[in-house]
């Protein structure tokens, strides 16, 4: 008799346990990562708060790059959602305008593609962030990002609706000084 041999039922079995491994570890992960970036946040955020060391927000800066460089979607709309939740009780983001902008930087630089980039769900309230010379700034990458979309991006009014409002806020700075007369 051969000890070896596995019933087809055997198989599925034991492929839908590995597949239930599988996806439990991908879920501890996501949940431990989630997990200790927002104590890590917390903390951080914390004491930015109360007084803003630059050191302390140039980490999560660094952060959010490597979680932009090396996960996907879900975990940076996790971050960015835990970065959202900090800076806007007592509008701390009003202090941390550079950082934000670089954050917006790392998000531009990871979603070339327009379309995808505006259809994430915390990107709307990131963008609420910015005040003044980031404002602008920010909204000039992400119009030369929309620039550079194909020709069917213009079909997604999401991805219209936000181009137009980028490029008010663009109009909106420009005054008589900017255009050299």
């Amino acid at each position: 008799m051969n000890h070896h041999f596995t019933s087809p039922a055997h198989r599925r079995r034991s492929m839908s346990v590995q597949s239930c491994r599988r996806t439990l570890i991908s879920f501890l992960f996501v949940f431990l990562f989630s997990f200790s970036f927002s104590l890590f946040l917390s903390l951080t955020l914390h004491t930015l708060t109360s007084s803003p060391p630059p050191s302390l927000s140039a980490i999560a800066v660094v952060y959010f790059e490597y979680v932009c460089n090396f996960f996907g979607d879900r975990e940076v709309c996790v971050l960015l959602g835990d970065v959202l939740r900090h800076v806007t009780p007592n509008r701390a983001y009003l202090n941390l305008q550079e950082d934000l902008l670089t954050m917006g930087r790392f998000l531009a630089s990871k979603y070339t593609d327009f379309r995808h980039l505006v259809s994430l769900p915390v990107f709307a309230k990131f963008l609420q962030l910015f005040q003044g010379l980031p404002k602008q700034q920010f909204s000039k990458e992400l119009l030369i990002t929309f620039s550079k979309s194909p020709a069917d991006a213009t079909s997604d009014p999401v991805s219209m609706h936000t181009a137009f409002t980028l490029a008010k806020n663009v109009h909106d700075s420009l005054d008589r000084w900017a255009c050299g007369s």
